[in-house]
This record gives C-alpha cells, sequence and structure tokens, in this order.
C-alpha cells in the first residue's frame, strides 16, 4: 500500500510529529509513505528517513499524485480545500482520508471516503459537516523515542511550558502570570517556543540570581524527548494554559516520559490526562488560582510519583504510535474498498442509463 500525507504546513507543531510518528510506523508494517506540505516553516527533518517529501514551492502536489501511484491519499483538514483541486486535477482514482487535528473553522469541498478527528471533542464538533460517521483516532507517540528514564539532577524543580508563543489560543500570558508570582519562586520556567524565525520570541520571563527561566527557540523535535527528562529528574511539570485543544502532542509526550501535567480541562485534554492520577486538571475560569491549587495537589505527599508513573503508563497502554498505525491501516483498507465498491457502481449506473437512453431511441 502506498499512502501520501497532505498537511498545509510542515513547522515545528504538534501535526507534523504525528504525521512523522505514523510514518515511522507505517514503514515498520511496510505501508510506503510519503508526505507533502503547501508550507515550509523549516520543519523538515521531521521526515528525514521516512519518505519522499514534497513542498509547494519545489513541486506541485498534482505532479505528485500523477507520480505516486497513491491508493490512499491522507489529508489534514487545513489543507483540504487546496487539496481538492489537485486531486480533481490529476483524476485521482484512490481513497481519501480526512483527518481533523482541530475544531477550528475550514471549508469542506473535500470529498473523502472516510473522516477521523484525534478525540472525541473534535469528532463532535464536525460530525455535522460529514454524510459518513467521524472515527476517532488518537494521535499516537513514539514511545521507542519518549519514554521515561531514570536519572539524577542537581537542578531544583522545572515548570516546562512548550508552544508558539505567538499563538493566542496557547496563551503564554497564563505562564506570564504565573511567572511574576510568589509561587513561581521554588521553580525555573523553561519555555520551549515554537513560533515561526520571522515572529518575535517571547523575552518577558524574569531572569535573576533567585529565579532561573530559559526560553528556546524552535527546539528539534529529537531534543524534546531529552528536555521531559531533564524535567521529571527535577522533579518538575509541563504546564498548559491553552484555551483549547484537540489532542495536544506536547501533552502525550511530556506523560509517554513521566513528566506529570497540569493543564486546563479544555477541549479533548481531559481525554487524555486523568484528573488527579495522571496529572492535574484545572478550571481556566480559576486562571492563576486553579494552577496554583494543582500544583499544591502535585507535591502533596506521594503525588507527584504516582501522578508521573501513572502519565507513562496511560500513554503506552492508549496512546503510542503503534496504536494509531493499526487504527489507520485498517480505516486504509476499509477506505479502499469502499472506494472500488463506489466506483463499480457507479459505472453499472453509467451503464444502464447508456443502454436506457439507447433502447428508447431503438424503439
Amino acid at each position: 500500500m502506498r499512502v501520501l500525507h497532505v498537511n498545509l504546513v510542515c513547522g515545528h507543531g504538534g501535526i507534523e510529529t504525528v504525521i512523522a510518528a505514523l510514518m515511522r510506523e507505517q514503514r515498520r508494517i511496510g505501508i510506503e509513505a510519503d508526505v507533502f506540505s503547501f508550507v515550509d516553516k523549516g520543519g523538515a527533518e521531521h521526515y528525514e528517513g521516512l519518505g519522499a517529501i514534497g513542498f509547494a514551492g519545489r513541486q506541485s502536489l498534482t505532479r505528485m499524485i500523477l507520480d505516486g501511484s497513491y491508493d490512499v491519499v491522507h489529508v489534514v483538514t487545513y489543507a483540504a480545500a487546496s487539496t481538492n483541486l489537485c486531486l480533481k486535477r490529476s483524476f485521482f482514482q484512490g481513497a481519501v482520508v480526512v483527518t481533523s487535528h482541530g475544531v477550528g473553522a475550514y471549508e469542506n469541498s473535500l470529498a473523502c471516503d472516510a473522516v477521523t478527528a484525534v478525540s472525541r471533542c473534535v469528532a463532535e464538533s464536525i460530525q455535522d459537516r460529514y454524510k459518513q460517521p467521524v472515527r476517532v483516532v488518537y494521535n499516537g507517540v513514539d514511545t521507542a523515542l519518549f519514554h521515561p528514564e531514570t536519572s539524577s539532577s542537581v537542578e531544583g524543580p522545572i515548570i516546562a511550558w512548550v508552544g508558539r508563543g505567538s499563538d493566542p489560543h496557547k496563551d503564554a500570558g497564563g505562564l506570564f502570570a504565573l511567572a511574576h508570582s510568589g509561587c513561581a519562586d521554588r521553580f525555573g520556567i523553561v519555555m520551549v517556543d515554537g513560533s515561526a524565525e520571522s515572529e518575535e520570541p517571547a523575552n518577558w520571563l524574569p531572569d535573576s540570581e533567585s529565579f532561573r527561566s530559559e526560553v528556546l527557540r524552535r527546539k528539534p523535535w529529537k531534543e524534546m524527548p531529552g528536555l521531559y527528562r531533564r524535567v521529571v529528574a527535577s522533579r518538575g511539570f509541563l504546564l498548559s494554559t491553552s484555551r483549547t485543544e484537540a489532542c495536544p502532542m506536547n501533552v502525550l509526550e511530556a506523560m509517554a516520559c513521566g513528566c506529570p501535567v497540569i493543564a486546563p480541562a479544555v477541549g479533548g485534554i481531559p481525554e487524555l490526562v486523568e484528573h488527579q492520577i495522571s496529572g492535574y486538571l484545572y478550571d481556566r475560569a480559576d486562571g492563576l488560582a486553579g494552577i496554583l491549587v494543582g500544583i499544591d495537589w502535585l507535591y502533596d505527599g506521594s503525588h507527584y510519583e504516582r501522578a508521573s508513573a501513572a502519565a507513562a503508563e496511560r500513554v503506552a497502554a492508549h496512546f503510542g504510535a503503534e496504536a494509531m498505525c493499526a487504527q489507520y491501516a485498517e480505516l486504509y483498507a476499509g477506505a479502499i474498498a469502499s472506494h472500488r465498491s463506489s466506483r463499480l457502481l457507479g459505472s453499472v449506473n453509467r451503464l444502464m442509463r447508456a443502454v436506457s437512453r439507447f433502447g428508447g431511441r431503438s424503439r
């Protein structure tokens, strides 16, 4: 089977990470997979050694489809409108699968054989746009890369924040509020800002002899397991301050490394983090006060050690890349069979209409 993954942007975000994890697993089980992005923001290293990588500035998607002999084109919804035109131009005869990674608006013009969403929250938000049922396939973590490792640390506990500081949906202002609170004196803060090079980095974190802060720009994904393990060794945690999330990879990857998470109970996050088991979920309406209650809970008694172990166990059991790949392989096979049946039925119907017209003229 040959699959072409199509995404809108190739940068340093969660979608690129999950596509790469899926392609690694697909390659392992014998599925040949390539990837195409309409916009290149410097994240091609995600896909090194995995298959052909296409960008709109270097070759057209239409040409890649024509040359690739793909059985399935797997499209992220943000790229659906642009992909639709290319599929028509290339007269693509294979199956089309669409995956929604968010609840935001997009043009639903792409005829497809199967639709998936990365969480129940997302599936419920888009179901009315499709005739067929939207299947939930959670993002999967490459646990060969992201897993716990025992190590010691001489630094104090770290609060890690990972995301695009320029994205209002990530609400880096929540980290700003915590950094300037008295509670933050107990922690160092490491912010991994995935904003584009053209965007201004966040440089408002305080830094003094009594307070440690780092802002790391566009950290390569291969270095992220080391970051999360550093946080765990310090007995720190990952903080999310997002306004909404679908199935955030930073949360899953941190948990896979045994890093507890304090996150808002928004979007698909409650489907990933079990409250007061593998992390702590706070109400965004409570603002900074909700985060501080979560911190108090995490460092009460043995909660930290229990949450750390439960987080890693939960990802290994439910959110591994292997399980994600198996679900998509099954879905691809069903989509291909359904597409062929639809084409055959369409051909039969056209033939019957032609026969009917011919018969009418004969009489």
